[in-house]
């Protein structure tokens, strides 16, 4: 059954008038930079109307307000108008954003310099203020209290060094948004009751409502769907969950996709590319086999784009009642810990010159991790993705108070390169090499071809031919 949200007057500045009460706040647009006023007339006899959003400048049309009052005459419309804009500055100021979640600037016309920064979430932050939003369905949401979110973290994670990574990849997304980098897909990977989607959605409560569609689906959709749905997304986690819901046998194109960052661009009837959107993120996924199995062994660069985390019983949480805690108090508590630790990041200036001051702390970590896998090319490239998490969680721990165990983390996280880096090479097995191919295809044209027609000949000597052109 679909639910109806009706408006309220809670924090808005009421005025009384004939037949009841209403209430008024301004609603300022932070993506378009308009603002409006928002009315809700409660009745007498307890009904609510809908909202009705009025501009300044529509606030001399009798019509606009009436549509508040099915039976208000001039005189009660002029009284509201005139009540309005002598309280102007009494009214209470909420926001709303109509676009992208994550990092957000303003460019100072002419110059290409990057304004005033902010962030899209369960509230928006920025120049070391939040900012309360009004009601908006695109908005993520905010509820309970931050103390609930960080106790149930800390419960957690106490000696699970894997749950610790993924919640930390949460934040992860913060500082792939800040930074422009790539989004990676981390895919948690085991058998049913491992207690995987139970973490992922309390990864999710970090940022909203542990189900909210605008930051969590499954595999059940198709590869343009899931990529419209990062549209627009500079750093708030999403979530793709469990592949057995999906009908893809082959995950190579849509890894690439997500990876790339970069929406598809298309011809306009001015035969120029529609302006593309892009998104850096991290993506959670879950599964319960390994996604190498079901992507092309050719493809090697899938190492940059999606690793896994193999689990079983035991690595995520302990058991069922855990997972009871954890829904019972996500269910009231969400919202918190994303926007706390972004306005971690603006406390301390880490947004100031272009994020410079967290791209030095990036790349000090993103060395520290490299250094210890080695120089294996692959391994350090899995080390450059990874490097946000080890960062996300060292900022949490300062900031919040989050209990995550940095050397365990780490040396985990090696683990988990060098673990990927092997599962990768199994899965490509033993190919034969062009050479070896072109051989036999040589031995089968020397003792098959007289027995084929001329034109069989000439088609199966092109392909020898072109087969000996592959590198």
């Amino acid at each position: 059954m679909k639910k109806i949200k009706k408006a309220n007057l809670d924090r808005t500045y009421q005025i009384k008038v004939e037949g009841g009460t209403v209430g008024v706040d301004i609603v300022s647009n932070i993506t378009t930079e308009k603002e409006y006023y928002r009315f809700v007339f409660a009745k007498d006899d307890g009904r609510i109307s809908d909202p009705v959003r009025v501009s300044r400048n529509e606030l001399n049309k009798v019509t606009m307000l009436r549509n508040l009052g099915n039976d208000w005459d001039g005189s009660v419309t002029d009284a509201l108008r005139v009540s309005v804009e002598e309280k102007y500055k009494e009214i209470p100021v909420k926001y709303e954003y109509s676009e992208g979640y994550g990092w957000q600037c303003y460019e100072i016309e002419g110059t290409g310099e990057i304004g005033q920064v902010y962030f899209n979430g369960s509230s928006i932050v920025g120049l070391y203020k939040e900012y309360p939003l009004a009601d908006n369905e695109y908005h993520l949401k905010k509820a309970g209290n931050l103390q609930n979110c960080i106790d149930i973290c800390n419960n957690v994670m106490n000696d699970k060094t894997y749950t610790q990574i993924i919640l930390a990849s949460s934040l992860a997304s913060v500082i792939a948004g800040a930074l422009n980098l790539k989004t990676v897909i981390i895919n948690i990977e085991g058998k049913t009751s491992q207690g995987k989607t139970t973490i992922m959605m309390l990864c999710a409560s970090f940022w909203s409502n542990k189900e909210d569609k605008n930051i969590s689906t499954s595999w059940y959709n198709t590869d343009n769907a899931l990529v419209s749905m990062l549209n627009g997304n500079e750093g708030v986690l999403f979530i793709i969950d469990d592949t057995s819901k999906g009908e893809r046998k082959d995950y190579t194109s849509i890894v690439y996709d997500i990876e790339n960052g970069t929406s598809k661009g298309r011809l306009n009837r001015m035969f120029e590319v529609d302006n593309q959107v892009s998104w850096h993120t991290i993506v959670l996924s879950s599964s319960e086999t390994s996604l190498y199995a079901k992507c092309d062994e050719t493809k090697k660069g899938l190492l940059r784009r999606l690793v896994e985390i193999s689990v079983y019983p035991g690595d995520l949480i302990d058991n069922v009642e855990t997972a009871d805690e954890i829904n019972r108090v996500i269910d009231k508590n969400y919202g918190h810990i994303g926007m706390e630790f972004v306005n971690y990041l603006f406390k301390e200036g880490l947004h100031n010159n272009e994020f410079e001051g967290l791209r030095e702390l990036y790349n000090e970590e993103k060395r520290k991790l490299q250094d210890r896998v080695g120089a294996d090319g692959i391994y350090k490239g899995i080390a450059e993705k990874l490097a946000t998490i080890m960062l996300a969680a060292k900022v949490a721990k300062n900031s919040m108070d989050l209990q995550f165990d940095i050397e365990e983390m780490e040396d985990a996280m090696i683990e988990i390169i060098k673990i990927n880096a092997e599962k990768f090479k199994d899965s490509i097995g033993d190919r034969i090499s062009v050479e070896d191919a072109y051989e036999e295809l040589c031995k089968y044209a020397r003792e098959n071809c007289r027995h084929m027609s001329s034109l069989t000949n000439i088609i199966f000597l092109y392909i020898i031919s072109m087969s000996r052109q592959q590198p």
